[in-house]
């Protein structure tokens, strides 16, 4: 059964007015299956030698058809790019093209960018909201739009759910599986990352030193963990510069994202952190990395919880890009850090905290929250919109100090 995606409202937009779109995402979220919703005809390139140089010796194969067209893996003919922005420019019409693809080719100087004519879109695995497994009490849109108003949310949201959604991932084909067949499945998918993906757009990686540095990013998910600690625990000699260059091959086949941190606003007197910080693609796929099980995660609580911000974070980003809600991290020299801050185009922001839900973690983060104001201009403090912390819990309300509480089981999109 196809699970409707969120993106689907800002792909009808893009066809409105781009000449081609651009949908990149990790292999196997659905990417093809929401693109042939839109599409009149399609192709599939394949890693195929004779197929491929047979089309590049003929584009005319691979753009001819009913419009919308998907091209399917078009990263495996780069220059494909250049003919799709030609024909945009000379048929002067919008729509013509949808373009997927699980890996981002190489950036070459002689290719157009694009701009103006095909559009770019992010797409990753289900959110929970798509998987249809929250109560739908708490609007995210209410939290990112209205100042002062109050959020409640009652009904039960068991606590094994959110270890299932962190175990299972949202994988589309996943759906239903058992967990025993989940884990091979991904653990094949991480596998064929390092020996496959990873070597086509690298020069021959080790293999070995490529599945440790995922499993030292699963062990140091959603922490700002420096590039020397990821070289010692993966134990790759050649230190920063290569862990730097494998995580951009990383960034490139959609294997994780990075969130940029949020600094032009802090007061002068602050020194705001930089470096981005990283998160899975899927939650999933740092659970497999660590061999986890249900019960090994209700008893480690510490890497309980980086895994629950990895799935909230993964969540509230495509929310928010639903409303071209731009996403960072803050933390600056004090050590202060807010997990995720929502900016919109009008300058408008949110800021959310996420946090399993034990009261100490919740004043914590209220805490943080509060701490923020003395970091800010006043300037941009006067856009803020509201205070949240998302929780593993099963109540939703707002605090008499105008803090949002959030179970992320409760929020829709």
């Amino acid at each position: 059964m196809y699970l409707k995606r969120i993106i689907e409202e800002k792909i009808k937009d893009y066809l409105k007015i781009y000449g081609a779109i651009y949908i990149q995402g990790p292999r196997a979220c659905g990417k093809t299956t929401t693109s042939k919703l839109f599409s009149k005809s399609n192709i599939i390139l394949k890693k195929d030698p004779i197929l491929l140089d047979k089309l590049a010796n003929n584009y005319d194969l691979v753009l001819e058809g009913a419009k919308p067209k998907l091209i399917d893996e078009w990263q495996l003919l780069p220059s494909l790019w250049d003919y799709v922005k030609v024909e945009v420019d000379e048929q002067k019409k919008k729509g013509l093209y949808i373009l997927c693809g699980s890996s981002a080719p190489e950036y070459e100087a002689d290719r157009h960018s694009g701009a103006m004519r095909i559009g770019r879109i992010k797409m990753t695995t289900l959110t929970i909201s798509e998987k249809k497994d929250t109560t739908k009490e708490v609007n995210f849109y209410d939290l990112i739009s209205k100042k002062e108003e109050k959020i409640t949310g009652n009904k039960p949201y068991q606590f094994s759910k959110y270890l299932k959604h962190i175990l299972q991932g949202g994988w589309p084909s996943l759906i239903g599986l058992q967990q025993q067949l989940i884990n091979t499945v991904l653990a094949d998918y991480l596998e064929n990352i390092a020996d496959v993906d990873m070597r086509n757009i690298a020069h021959r990686p080790s293999k070995e030193r490529t599945l440790a540095l995922i499993s030292a990013l699963a062990k140091n998910v959603s922490s700002n963990i420096t590039f020397e600690k990821l070289s010692k625990e993966a134990k790759i000699i050649d230190s920063t510069k290569t862990v730097r260059n494998y995580l951009d091959l990383f960034n490139r086949i959609f294997l994780i994202f990075e969130l940029p941190a949020w600094k032009q606003y802090a007061r002068s007197s602050v020194q705001a952190k930089t470096n981005p910080k990283y998160y899975f693609s899927d939650v999933s796929l740092a659970c497999n990395c660590l061999h986890l099980s249900e019960e090994k995660l209700n008893e480690e609580k510490d890497i309980l919880g980086m895994l629950f911000e990895n799935l909230a974070i993964h969540d509230l980003m495509v929310y928010a890009d639903l409303y071209n809600g731009k996403c960072f991290y803050y933390r600056d020299n004090s050590q202060l850090e807010v997990d995720l801050i929502i900016e919109m185009p009008n300058g408008e922001w949110s800021a959310f905290e996420i946090k399993l839900g034990s009261k100490t973690g919740i004043d914590d983060a209220v805490n943080s929250l509060k701490r923020l104001k003395q970091k800010i201009s006043l300037a941009k403090w006067e856009k803020l919109i509201s205070l949240n912390i998302i929780t593993a819990g099963e109540t939703s309300y707002t605090r008499e100090d105008g803090i949002n509480v959030v179970a992320l089981g409760h929020l829709y999109c």
